[in-house]
């Protein structure tokens, strides 16, 4: 599937205004934000009927779309539609004169409800002249910003502030590039050097990664305002506020693993990529920082289990659930840590590398390829953890 996304964007009326061709269409039903206004989908020409179903429930991970059912097989179809996002979406989408960041959670692009669908687009955005630009997208100064991505992506992300200095590393194996306030200046330097670790140790334990442009550069932005962090492409996209005024930055390794563990479906099965990137970053520090440092994540880790009152299982609990970072993230890090010291880190880091190897590229790994790949001895022990709601082995 392919986007050509004509967009303008006006900052101090919240505004954006999109003309959209979709090409290879998976599905008759795509879901928008709910407060745009779509004022024609055609067809090869063709005027195509179509309706909002404002009933229907919300997609994963996005609270303001509603789904679009097309009268059409044809599979290429071009949307042109208008709205205003005037308020912050799930704490980090927005549209204002200081921040433009824009992903799946506005709902501000056609997307299938599977979160997962792989695509392409083609971007040309027109925003106001002063403002630094992030993107999953290969960015290109013409007439108008072009962005393209010519790798698959299951999201087109924009980031835009002029709150924000570009400061270009080229000190390491890998290009990084950061987007941030002028505060977080002074701590530039140190925390490229963490990253830079972070990603040659990532390399080692599960190989080389599979997005292209990851290959060649990692760009972060540190949004000026709050939030929480997540990654698209080659990008990572934080609140300044991570790591400020510190000297550890677990939550950007967090992010950065992101490059190798997002191999699973985000909706049923995504303990295996939030497990593996909390369990990459717990170990990232654990390299970088120390035993101590580490040692003092696993005591926040089973703090955090025993203060819980979850009642779900690991693979039990869904994307939606409020237990969901602490099934998906911190009790699979503890369950990783205990397998190392039941089987040895070789083992544990042989299964993950072979897991990401088969998988990378897809969004496809489920439980059951996880404990495929597993040695007989590790299987029982995994199923064990995965599918039991009862830890109080472990906190003993």
């Amino acid at each position: 599937m392919e986007y050509l996304l004509d967009v303008q964007i006006d900052p101090s009326k919240h505004y954006i205004k999109v003309l959209c061709t979709i090409k290879n269409r998976v599905s008759n039903t795509l879901y928008i934000n709910e407060n745009f206004i779509i004022h024609s989908v055609t067809a090869k020409g063709k005027v195509i009927s179509h309706h909002m179903d404002r009933s229907a429930p919300h997609p994963p991970f996005d609270t303001i779309s509603r789904p679009i059912i097309f009268d059409t097989e044809e599979k290429d179809i071009e949307l042109e539609y208008e709205g205003y996002i005037p308020e912050i979406i799930a704490d980090i989408n927005q549209i204002n004169e200081d921040v433009i960041e824009l992903a799946c959670y506005a709902g501000w692009y056609p997307k299938p409800e599977d979160s997962c669908t792989l695509f392409t687009f083609d971007l040309h955005l027109s925003i106001p002249k002063g403002y630094e630009l992030a993107s999953n997208g290969i960015i290109e100064y013409e007439d108008t910003t072009h962005i393209i991505s010519k790798e698959e992506q299951s999201d087109i992300a924009i980031f835009a502030s002029n709150k924000v200095r570009k400061i270009v590393i080229d000190d390491y194996a890998i290009r990084m590039v950061f987007l941030c306030p002028e505060e977080i200046l002074p701590m530039i330097a140190g925390r490229a050097l963490d990253i830079a670790k972070a990603n040659s140790f990532y390399t080692e334990l599960y190989g080389e990664i599979h997005t292209q442009s990851a290959k060649n550069e990692i760009i972060s932005v540190l949004r000026p305002c709050g939030g929480w962090g997540y990654k698209r492409g080659n990008v990572s996209f934080v609140s300044y506020e991570w790591g400020f005024n510190e000297l550890h930055y677990v939550g950007d390794f967090h992010e950065l693993a992101h490059g190798w563990w997002s191999i699973a479906n985000m909706t049923s099965e995504d303990w295996i990529n939030e497990g593996g990137a909390e369990f990459s970053a717990y170990s990232a520090a654990k390299y970088i920082y120390g035993e101590e440092y580490a040692n003092g994540m696993i005591a926040n880790y089973l703090e955090n289990i025993m203060n819980s009152q979850s009642v779900h299982s690991i693979v039990d609990t869904s994307a939606s659930s409020e237990d969901r970072y602490l099934n998906h993230y911190t009790k699979t890090t503890i369950m990783f840590i205990e397998a190392q010291r039941l089987f040895g880190d070789e083992r544990v880091f042989h299964m993950l590398r072979d897991l990401y190897q088969k998988f990378a590229g897809t969004r496809c790994a489920t439980t059951e390829d996880f404990l495929s790949s597993c040695e007989p001895e590790m299987k029982t022990y995994f199923q064990k953890r995965l599918y039991s709601d009862n830890w109080i082995d472990i906190l003993i």
